[in-house]
C-alpha cells in the first residue's frame, strides 16, 4: 500500500536526517523541527495556523514509508484563543502517529516529549507495538557528532598559526635558560629537552595533520 499524504503532516524532506537508526528489517529516520507541509503548498499560509513539530520519525522498510512519528505542539492560533487553565497544557508536545492508510492518531501530551532520547525511545516501542518489531535499535549515524567532529578539526587547523608562534616562544625561551645555566643540573636538563624536542614535534604534527585530513 502506498503512503497516503496530506498537508498536516511534516514535510519530512525539508530537513536532512539528524540520525538514522535501523530497527529489525525498518529504517528509522530521525528528522528535528520539519516544518508542516502545508507551507510547500501555500507559502503564503499563515504561520500561526501551523502546528509546531519538534520531531518526526520516518519509519519504513526497504521499499515503503511504513508511518510517521512526531512531537508536535498545537498551532498558535488554538492557543491564542483557548481560555487560561488550559493554555499550558496545549503548549505540552503530544505524541501523534501518521499511518500508511492516511489515519492520524494523537496519543496524548507529555512535557518530556520534547527530550529527544525520550522521543526515540517511545518511537521504537511503538514501532514494536504497531509494526510486531521489537528488535533493538541500531545507530547508523549520527549527523551532529559528526558535524561536532568536523567542526573541532577545522577549528585546529584555523590555530595553526598560533600554535606555531606559541611553539617557537617556548623553545626560544628554554634555549636562553640552556645557555645561562649550560654548567648546572638544570643546563644539562634543558639541553636534553631541545635536543629531544624538534623531533618528536615532528612526528606530533605529522599525527595530528593526518587525523585532520580525515
Amino acid at each position: 500500500m502506498p503512503f497516503t499524504f496530506n498537508p498536516s503532516m511534516p514535510d519530512v524532506t525539508s530537513r536532512d536526517a539528524a540520525r538514522v537508526y535501523r530497527v529489525g528489517k525498518y529504517h528509522a529516520l530521525l528528522v528535528v523541527a520539519p516544518p508542516m507541509a502545508a507551507i510547500k503548498f501555500n507559502p503564503n499560509i499563515d504561520k500561526d495556523m501551523l502546528i509546531n513539530y519538534l520531531y518526526a520519525m520516518v519509519v519504513s522498510d526497504d521499499e515503503d514509508m511504513k508511518m510517521v512519528i512526531t512531537s508536535e505542539i498545537t498551532s498558535n492560533s488554538i492557543i491564542s484563543i483557548a481560555t487560561d487553565d488550559i493554555k499550558n497544557e496545549l503548549r505540552k508536545p503530544s505524541i501523534c502517529i501518521f499511518n500508511e492508510d492516511g489515519s492520524y492518531e494523537n496519543l496524548g501530551k507529555f512535557t518530556d516529549w520534547s527530550n529527544i532520547e525520550l522521543f526515540c525511545n517511545k518511537c521504537f516501542e511503538l514501532i514494536g507495538e504497531r509494526l510486531g518489531d521489537s528488535s533493538k535499535h541500531v545507530l547508523l549515524n549520527n549527523a551532529k557528532k559528526a558535524e561536532n567532529k568536523i567542526g573541532m578539526f577545522k577549528n585546529i587547523k584555523r590555530w595553526h598559526f598560533g600554535k606555531i608562534i606559541v611553539l617557537i616562544a617556548i623553545y626560544a625561551m628554554l634555549l636562553i635558560l640552556s645557555f645561562e645555566n649550560r654548567d648546572s643540573y638544570n643546563g644539562i636538563f634543558y639541553q636534553t629537552f631541545l635536543l629531544t624536542t624538534p623531533p618528536l614535534a615532528i612526528l606530533i604534527w605529522i599525527w595530528l595533520s593526518g587525523r585532520e585530513d580525515h
